[in-house]
């Protein structure tokens, strides 16, 4: 396959990717537009329920208010409180029972109209201290129990002698209450004693219905199996809910429509723990339900909130319309993602072929252009090595045979000054131009790369050097074993040569030379270091070194043409790696360069 294909397979592919990519993202979007909308309504539904029931809690207390303010009632139950006392305690005898009838005739007919008004459905007065039920208005055949350990608003009302209102469970009803104190003035020192307490409840049933027709939504009052089984009594609880629903251990205290086992049971085939708070998408049926749930809180709960809920609120209603909505967002998304791939994969076709024949053209001259440099740089470099040395070397050869002909015969001082600094600048040129042809060679005769052992290009380079480290008395070290690399033998050996040839060179006069010479691995590159006790070299110029003919030495100091560090630092780059120096002046170098750790394959 050429590459032009492989390429525009490639960009197709990338194209590809992007527009899946660009697809995935909008349908998120769009299931993540969809479920905050049905999370901001779950808030809101949330938000209308609390307060509809504490709307419906100031109501119970206002009615258990207007009751419990009635003086003849007071009267009558502090009748009956006494009556009990008299009689033992507990259910009392018949005195106790005659009061109860008295002050079932007084509230009877208070009790039916706040029924018909109100919703109400509980009315239930307890003997304090404590929590004794003296009378069941709403069932007045049951009386005599002790509840404090099931109704802490009976409990708190009696002790705290202040209002209280919340869901709770009783023996008979579970339902929204509101507690009041009931004092009564004592006929014998004519001052206000505490009798009991006076309780109005009501079921969710009317509270729902409101929301229901308020918002279209279905709503259900779940209560958990364990919390029922905990207050009520066992046949009141059998013969109000049965054996209640399996597939989430609960009942249905309250619900404003048909469907709510339709509900629990198809979520909990989906997953879905409608005791559980949250706000899904719900398969039921041929279409789909959105099903919000919080928790159902009583007193105690309302009080504590680390305390588990005794059930959930469920609202639910039909969502199938904004289903259809998402699917078609998404089977758009679809649509606009494979006709948008389709369009630029043509547009890149065409924009493919264009620009190939324009690269082929400008290729092809490019070549021509490059092939003819190429020439011109070769015959540069014959120029360089045969054409512009050829002279040169007559020239030292005439100087020097100048120098041994008339040399102590007819030449003065100043005149054999003279000659030396032209033999020396013939020789000089001569290097200098040598070590441009290097230069410049670095790349266009460089060697193949192939495994190579730096350790055996460290060694040559030192036997090169040997007469230098030998005359200045150098200690070169090599401190680290040596790795294996990928690279040209030969300019490895001249990158060591130079770099430890410097160390040599640029060394200080009052202390002898030390070379140390290491490498370690350095993320995905060797990092190989050559340090020196040498002279130093100020932070200003560590760049500078490297420029070609660069010198920070006269050449009375330091022989050298100055284009050693451009050379090692060519090779260094052409091998993949960069080479830097770190130094201070007085203080010694260290020049550090990489080579890629490519795994050697002999």
């Amino acid at each position: 396959m050429k590459r032009r294909s492989k390429v525009f397979l490639a960009l197709s592919l990338v194209i590809a990717i992007s527009d899946g990519l660009f697809v995935a993202a909008n349908n998120l979007f769009s299931a993540q537009a969809l479920e905050e909308s049905l999370t901001r309504e779950g808030r809101q539904l949330h938000a209308a329920y609390d307060t509809l029931v504490a709307l419906t809690l100031s109501n119970m207390l206002a009615m258990a208010t207007f009751i419990a303010n009635d003086a003849e009632v007071q009267q009558t139950f502090l009748k009956g409180k006494r009556a009990v006392e008299a009689e033992g305690g507990g259910k009392g005898g018949p005195e106790a029972m005659a009061v109860r009838r008295e002050l079932m005739d007084k509230v009877g007919s208070n009790w039916k109209m706040v029924q018909e008004r109100f919703d109400a459905r509980q009315l239930h007065f307890f003997l304090g201290p404590g929590s004794l039920s003296f009378l069941r208005v709403h069932d007045p055949v049951k009386f005599g129990d002790q509840i404090e350990d099931i109704r802490f608003t009976i409990a708190e009302t009696q002790t705290q002698r202040t209002p209280r209102a919340g869901f709770e469970s009783g023996r008979v009803y579970a339902g929204l209450r509101g507690v009041v104190p009931v004092p009564a003035q004592d006929p014998a020192s004519g001052q206000a004693v505490p009798v009991g307490v006076l309780e109005v409840g009501t079921s969710f049933a009317k509270t729902l219905k409101i929301l229901d027709d308020r918002y279209g939504q279905g709503l259900g009052v779940l209560m958990r199996r364990d919390h029922v089984s905990k207050t009520m009594w066992e046949d009141y609880a059998r013969k109000r809910f049965g054996d209640g629903i399996a597939e989430c251990d609960c009942v249905i205290e309250s619900v404003s429509r048909d469907g709510l086992e339709e509900v629990i049971r198809d979520g909990r085939e989906a997953g879905i723990d409608v005791l559980r708070p949250g706000t899904d998408l719900l398969k039921s049926g041929g279409g789909h339900l959105a099903v919000t749930r919080f928790p159902l809180r009583d007193y105690k709960g309302d009080v504590d909130p680390a305390r588990a809920p005794v059930g959930s609120i469920v609202f639910w209603r039909d969502a199938s319309a904004e289903v259809r909505t998402f699917r078609l967002e998404q089977l758009f998304n679809i649509g606009l993602g494979i006709g948008g791939f389709v369009l630029v994969e043509l547009l890149l076709m065409l924009a493919f072929r264009y620009t190939a024949r324009h690269l082929e053209a400008e290729i092809a001259a490019k070549t021509a252009e490059l092939e003819r440099s190429n020439r011109e740089l070769a015959h540069f470099s014959y120029v360089v090595s045969h054409d512009l040395k050829e002279p040169l070397r007559a020239v030292s050869s005439y100087l020097g045979l100048l120098e041994r002909r008339y040399l102590g015969r007819t030449l003065d001082d100043t005149a054999k000054e003279f000659l030396d600094f032209a033999v020396d600048g013939a020789k000089r040129m001569s290097t200098m131009i040598d070590d441009l042809l290097a230069y410049s060679r670095v790349h266009t005769k460089g060697g193949e790369f192939t495994p190579t052992d730096t350790a055996a290009c460290l060694e040559a380079s030192l036997s090169n050097l040997h007469a230098a480290i030998a005359d200045s008395g150098a200690d070169v070290r090599v401190e680290t074993e040596m790795p294996i690399v990928v690279g040209d033998e030969t300019q490895l050996v001249r990158v060591f040569q130079n770099l430890i040839g410097n160390a040599v060179k640029y060394r200080a006069a009052d202390r002898r030379p030390e070379v140390r010479v290491s490498a370690g691995l350095q993320g995905g590159d060797w990092l190989f270091a050559v340090r020196d006790n040498g002279i130093g070299i100020a932070p200003e110029h560590h760049e500078a070194i490297f420029q070609v003919f660069r010198r920070l030495h006269s050449r009375n100091e330091y022989e050298g043409t100055g284009i050693g560090l451009s050379i090692t630092q060519k090779i260094v780059e052409r091998h993949g790696g960069r080479i830097w120096v770190e130094s201070e002046p007085g203080r010694g170098a260290a020049f550090l360069f990489t080579l890629p750790a490519t795994p050697a394959r002999c």
